[in-house]
């Protein structure tokens, strides 16, 4: 997603902003947009929408970490958003979500770094997360979006510790509740 020698593409086609209360429930619709086309996309149902808990999941990091929430905007309106929050010397993305219509324009990378550079010193001019060694940085992401881990890899979050979720029903065989069906 990158040309050598022009460096990470920029998103120009609106601004980014910090969040403010009055975006939350754009950013549920934003949420459900990009997972419904990525599980469209790899042949999964659609996750069911339930926006209340995740706005008041999105109201409580906004509320304990304003400067980290941040929402890029067109004419039409948010189109993505990043959360992150700071607890000690851990910042961890919490969420960065881009409408599909928007996505491989370098607007996740955007994101992320304005999540980063707000009250952390900002961010060198390379783009590059601080080294410092003062902060973890650090995402839980899925492996079904590999330009997401790749964006992640190339600021540093590596993966280090899989969580496996197996999805599937249970074969004619396997018996609930008896070890010598597996």
């Amino acid at each position: 997603m990158t040309d050598a020698a022009a460096g990470p593409r920029r998103w120009t086609a609106g601004i980014i902003r910090p969040m403010q209360v009055a975006d939350l429930p754009d950013c549920a619709d934003v949420f459900y947009a990009a997972l419904d086309e990525l599980y469209a996309r790899i042949g999964r149902p659609p996750l069911p929408h339930n926006p209340e808990p995740m706005i008041r999941l999105f109201g409580h990091l906004l509320e304990t970490d304003p400067g980290r929430c941040h929402v890029a905007e067109t004419g039409s309106g948010v189109v993505a958003f990043g959360i992150a929050h700071r607890r000690a010397s851990t910042w961890f993305l919490s969420f960065l979500f881009v409408r599909p219509e928007q996505q491989s324009a370098g607007l996740g990378r955007q994101l992320t770094m304005r999540c980063l550079a707000e009250g952390d010193g900002g961010v060198d001019g390379t783009g590059a997360l601080p080294s410092d060694g003062l902060l973890t940085h650090a995402v839980c992401a899925e492996a079904i979006q590999p330009v997401s881990l790749a964006l992640y890899a190339s600021l540093g979050m590596r993966p280090r510790v899989p969580i496996l979720l197996l999805t599937g029903k249970p074969g004619p065989d396997l018996r609930v509740g008896d070890p010598t069906a597996l």
